[in-house]
């Protein structure tokens, strides 16, 4: 079993108050697509030290959480001073940190854009995982409908692919199930961003524990199952 685990957004509207809990405003002399601003920046690398991200208001029905999220900035952590106390005491990949403060209730709420600055694909040990290739792209809205999704038996399992190929199947929504071996150098995080293969920041089992010991609320953990192990990289 994985001792990492993928972090999401709550949908639990108890906890969120609305599928969308933040309105963005972009101040009117800035270009949404400059450089050094929001749709401008790139998805690694350092950002510029002076990144500049929209205003974030409170939507109407939304509520503040520890862990808030703007499919704007689903690449990033947006994250409250508390959240960001309990993380310091922990391993994080680097990363950058920008001031991006919340507005409720006519007050201003100093929260946090957390940037993880590698996707690490270089942790993945390509040509020693295993994925499950489809033999053809499925059409889940369909599959959905016919109430039969893709059985075990259906996918053929398949090795030694390099990142190059990975890409080239999964682009073609040929990829199933992942079985990725990586790197033993992750277990030196607490939390970082594999992009590829899975798209996922992760965060070790101590700092998760810590996280809902603090009781800092609006995401919930699932298993990192898609990780098979770990394993020196020149082994």
């Amino acid at each position: 079993m994985s001792c990492y685990y993928e972090v999401s957004s709550s949908v639990d509207l108890e906890v969120i108050g609305s599928s969308a809990p933040l309105d963005m405003k972009w101040r009117e002399q800035l270009d949404p697509w400059a450089p050094n601003c929001l749709y401008g920046l790139p998805h690694s690398g350092l950002l510029p030290a002076d990144a500049r991200f929209p205003d974030y208001i409170l939507s109407e029905e939304g509520k503040l959480t520890d862990y808030t999220f703007d499919a704007s900035i689903s690449r990033y952590w947006f994250i409250s001073k508390r959240f960001l106390e309990v993380i310091r005491q922990f391993k994080l990949d680097e990363h950058q940190i920008f001031d991006s403060p919340i507005q409720a209730n006519g007050m201003m709420h100093p929260y946090f854009i957390l940037y993880l600055v590698h996707e690490r694909r270089e942790f993945v040990l390509w040509e020693k995982s295993v994925f499950y290739k489809r033999p053809k792209a499925i059409d889940w809205k369909q599959a959905a409908i016919d109430k039969k999704m893709p059985e075990d038996n259906e996918f053929e399992p398949v090795s030694g692919l390099t990142f190059d190929e990975f890409v080239k199947l999964d682009n073609s929504r040929l990829i199933g199930r992942k079985e990725v071996l990586l790197d033993r150098i992750v277990l030196e995080y607490d939390l970082l961003r594999i992009t590829w293969p899975a798209h996922q920041i992760i965060v070790s089992q101590r700092l998760k524990d810590a996280i809902q010991q603090a009781g800092l609320t609006g995401m919930d953990f699932k298993p990192a199952d898609w990780i098979a192990g770990f394993a020196d990289k020149a082994g």
